[in-house]
């Protein structure tokens, strides 16, 4: 608790606001990866995030000196999105199988760039791309994050029935001209660019649980699609700050504990879930049924 009392105010609301925003950027675009079933992507996407990231701070150490990681980290995201996206369907190959050989290139890539940096580097601007530092961010990473969230809750709400259609049915809505491919490639593109900002505040490794978990949290309760949209953000955000009060009165990684704080959130859910225990009495008279009949 010493150390809560004795963090300057401006940098706790800093620290609280860099959080609460990629958080809500996080659950808003995992609402429509998970609801796409596209989960895996969204682990690539992390994945290449951590790339690309690891190769601008092995730039910064060798080449250009103050060079921005984020510019690289968006480079490899986008990339991704464009071999997920419109390539794989010109290529014709499985998904499962592009993401197989990706997640591999890009780990190995990751740390290949940051097993060659000086030592000095790893102990300081690597280890923040692996956990994130909320303590380093920028005024600019925060009206980032909030154009990309304003953008992206436009798109919705333009483009809200497309979106409800192809999550109830791709071939159906394929079937009544929606340009599904196209559709998919800009939930990929907008996931790449909130990915890439906030590895900073998060970090490359656990960015992946605040895609998936607030929307998951949510999914245990609601089933219409706009309440999960409403919602997610707002199980995102919550975990965001019981997290970072968590890590300022333990000492706890500051992005640790919003991901131990978001998983136990999601485990309580499950446990109180009403889907749950609807499906147990349909799979309890089912076996009753079957018996009977055997």
């Amino acid at each position: 608790m010493l150390f809560l009392v004795e963090l300057p105010s401006q940098i706790l609301i800093k620290v609280a606001l860099g959080a609460v925003i990629a958080s809500i950027a996080l659950s808003l675009v995992g609402t429509l990866i998970v609801q796409l079933k596209i989960t895996n992507i969204g682990y690539s996407m992390s994945h290449a995030a951590f790339a690309g990231a690891s190769f601008g701070i092995w730039l910064n150490a060798y080449m250009f000196p103050n060079f921005d990681e984020q510019i690289t980290a968006l480079i490899f995201t986008l990339i991704t999105a464009l071999i997920l996206g419109p390539l794989s369907n010109k290529t014709k190959l499985s998904s499962e199988v592009i993401l197989g050989a990706l997640f591999s290139l890009l780990t190995a890539l990751g740390f290949i760039f940051l097993s060659t940096l000086p030592t000095g580097v790893i102990t300081q601007r690597a280890v923040s791309v692996l956990w994130g530092s909320l303590f380093g961010l920028r005024y600019i990473d925060f009206l980032n994050l909030s154009f990309i969230i304003i953008g992206f809750i436009i798109i919705l709400t333009i483009y809200y029935r497309e979106f409800l259609a192809i999550i109830f049915h791709e071939k159906i809505a394929m079937a009544a001209g929606i340009r599904v491919a196209m559709f998919k490639f800009l939930v990929l593109t907008i996931t790449a660019l909130i990915v890439s900002i906030s590895i900073k505040i998060v970090g490359a490794l656990l960015v992946y649980a605040l895609i998936i978990m607030p929307t998951s949290t949510a999914y245990q309760f609601l089933y219409d699609f706009k309440k999960i949209l409403y919602i997610s953000p707002i199980f995102g955000a919550f975990s965001a700050i019981l997290g970072l009060f968590l890590s300022l009165t333990t000492n706890f990684p500051i992005s640790s504990s919003m991901i131990l704080i978001s998983c136990i959130i999601f485990l309580i859910a499950v446990g109180l879930s009403p889907k749950r225990r609807i499906l147990s009495k349909k799979d309890l008279n089912k076996k009753i049924t079957e018996k009977k009949m055997g």
